[in-house]
């Protein structure tokens, strides 16, 4: 079989019915990426094509277009279950299984590579967070800067960005990223900086009764009139009240809230010590815009091993 420049050997998604082997010439693979082509690469002499299509029955995952002209030698459906009548019945099951096996390897090889970016991509984007004025980020931008650092395809980079979304970490309109808690960005990258240089518990985990506590913070700050940005105080009253509320017959947890003084993720006037009893707080002190984001770090973080990979 002869493919003449430009020629379509066959498109993303058509059957895959028959394989192929390059005697000569190139042929370039693309895959359909939103309203884009992207490029994945080259295949020249010798290399076999469609063979998990044609094994297992799938559609076929990209597009293949003659770079040149190019020579193919093609095994079609009938052809191959012919030949294989001469042989044992055993040997279609094992070339099945491994083609199956070689697909999901290296499913599981682009799957690790994909995550490696993760760090780069939260880098690239809190630094332009930087500079953004409304929370939006350029998705292009921020795919470019991926593919440069880690040296991932256009397809790759997206599919870690949209995983994040999927996780909601932003929304993607269009060609946008929307950005809710910019502050969840940065922590999320330096959380995961600590943990890979320092190989300790980063103080932005926090522990359940951690999280309660300033669960309730949030809940109070808003009846509070200086809740607006930056610093703010709740009163006692309220503060506890909103944790009953939200834990009721749970007791306040002394242990946890020290945690969080030390952090100084909330302070208290008078200042708390271990041995005050918590009804001579008066206020409890913070900034719900940073607490908001530790909150969503917190829900974030434990997904990134458990359902990110799922999202690829």
């Amino acid at each position: 079989m002869i493919l003449k420049e430009d020629e379509i050997l066959f498109t993303e998604g058509s059957p895959g019915d028959s394989m192929y082997v390059v005697r000569s010439g190139s042929l370039e693979m693309r895959k359909r990426e939103g309203e884009k082509n992207v490029s994945l690469g080259e295949i020249g002499a010798g290399a076999i094509i469609g063979e998990h299509s044609f094994f297992e029955t799938l559609p076929n995952p990209y597009t293949l277009q003659a770079l040149e002209e190019t020579e193919l030698m093609v095994i079609n459906r009938q052809e191959f279950d012919e030949t294989l009548e001469s042989y044992p019945a055993w040997l279609r099951p094992v070339l099945q299984t491994l083609s199956q096996r070689n697909r999901e390897a290296r499913e599981r090889e682009e799957q690790t590579q994909i995550l490696r970016a993760l760090p780069a991509a939260l880098f690239l984007m809190e630094r332009h967070l930087q500079k953004s004025e409304n929370r939006t980020l350029d998705l292009n931008l921020i795919l470019s800067g991926i593919e440069q650092i880690n040296g991932l395809s256009y397809s790759q980079s997206l599919r870690l960005i949209k995983a994040l979304a999927a996780l909601q970490l932003f929304e993607i309109v269009q060609t946008q990223i929307r950005v809710p808690h910019p502050n969840v960005i940065s922590l999320l990258y330096q959380t995961l900086f600590l943990r890979a240089t320092q190989h300790e518990y980063p103080a932005t985990l926090l522990s359940a009764g951690e999280q309660l506590l300033l669960s309730a913070f949030i809940e109070a700050a808003p009846k509070n009139k200086d809740a607006a940005g930056g610093e703010c105080s709740v009163s006692s009253e309220d503060f506890l009240a909103a944790h009953q509320k939200m834990m009721s017959g749970v007791r306040f947890n002394k242990h946890s809230f020290m945690a969080l003084v030390r952090k100084k993720y909330l302070s208290t006037e008078p200042a708390f010590d271990a041995a005050m009893p918590v009804e001579s707080i008066r206020f409890f002190q913070g900034n719900p815009d940073f607490i908001r984001g530790l909150l969503e770090l917190n829900r974030i973080y434990p997904l990134l091993d458990k359902e990110l990979p799922q999202k690829l």
